[in-house]
């Protein structure tokens, strides 16, 4: 599963996202409890300009208590991919509900450079 992560974010590195689309939707269907397949769905549709798709999928994951699913390093990388989602749908509720999760974790993924001794 982790092997997928990597590769679709390889892909849309690349600009090759369209051919991991497939992939990526049956990960979804394959892994219904891992929403990190969803993040990424919605994310490659807004990528691609898939608007109506975008949605549907953006709207299914707003249904979750996402506040309160399995936090972890997952989770940590998959939330934010929703934020493109939002802002190409201009979704404000969704992109607030986004921040309002996301808010307190500023600065948690960043690394310092420890100085030299």
């Amino acid at each position: 599963m982790s092997a997928r992560g990597s590769r679709c974010s390889s892909f849309g590195a690349q600009g090759r996202l369209a051919e991991f689309e497939d992939t990526i939707r049956r990960s979804v269907h394959e892994y219904p409890p891992l929403l990190r397949f969803r993040c990424a769905l919605a994310h490659a549709y807004g990528e691609l300009g898939r608007r109506h798709d975008a949605s549907a999928v953006l709207d299914e994951l707003m249904t979750y208590d996402l506040g309160n699913e399995h936090v972890d390093a997952e989770w940590l990388l998959s939330m934010p991919l929703l934020a493109d989602p939002c802002a190409f749908l201009g979704d404000p509720d969704a992109a607030a509900r986004l921040h309002r999760l996301l808010a307190p974790l500023r600065g948690a993924s960043r690394s310092r450079p420890r100085p030299l001794r």
